[in-house]
Order: C-alpha cells, then sequence, then structure tokens
C-alpha cells in the first residue's frame, strides 16, 4: 500500500481518525510518571508543582485545539496542522536525544 492508498471501504475520515490515534496514542500513557518526578524533584512542594505542570499543559491543550481550528480554516484543510504536528515531534525526539543521559543514579 503506498501513501494515501486507504483500505477498501474506509472512508478519508476513518483513515485520518486511525492513524492520528496509532501515532498520538501512545504519547498518553507517558503522563503517569509525572507525579513521582514532581515528588522527586519537590518533595515538601510536590502538590503545587504538579498543579502548575498540570495548569501549563491544560492551557497548552486549549490554545492547541484553538490554534489548529484557525490554521485548518485558513488553510482549508488540516494537512498543515498535521505537518505543524509531525515538525513538533520530531523537534522533541531531537531535543530529548541531545540531552538525555543514561547514568546510574
Amino acid at each position: 500500500m503506498h501513501i494515501g492508498a486507504r483500505p477498501q471501504g474506509w472512508s478519508m475520515r476513518g483513515l485520518t481518525l486511525a492513524l492520528a490515534m496509532v501515532s498520538c496514542g501512545p504519547s498518553a500513557s507517558q503522563p503517569r510518571r509525572c507525579g513521582a518526578t514532581a515528588q522527586d524533584v519537590a518533595p515538601r512542594a510536590a502538590g503545587r508543582l504538579l498543579g502548575l505542570t498540570n495548569t501549563c499543559a491544560t492551557l497548552a491543550g486549549i490554545a492547541a485545539n484553538l490554534l489548529a481550528g484557525r490554521l485548518g480554516g485558513a488553510a482549508g484543510g488540516f494537512r498543515p496542522v498535521f505537518g505543524v504536528t509531525a515538525a513538533l515531534y520530531l523537534a522533541s525526539l531531537a531535543t530529548f536525544s541531545a540531552f538525555a543521559r543514561g547514568r546510574a543514579l
């Protein structure tokens, strides 16, 4: 199957949704560990730190939805939105790869 082809009987909307779930779904399992990180970084202020990071993440999610709607509406489709999403994932991968260190504690 080449890029742009879709399985028999699938609508483009259904294929897009399935691919978005497969590509972005695994990142939903990562935030489970953020509470432990807050407790390691600031044991006495873990609740406040977790509240602050949760607030920032929520505001970023709201802003991303508004931006995606505007970008998709201005471009006449959501192809540019998927391009920006892919670029952000690649930038995150490059940043993590550049600064991550695996050292024993």
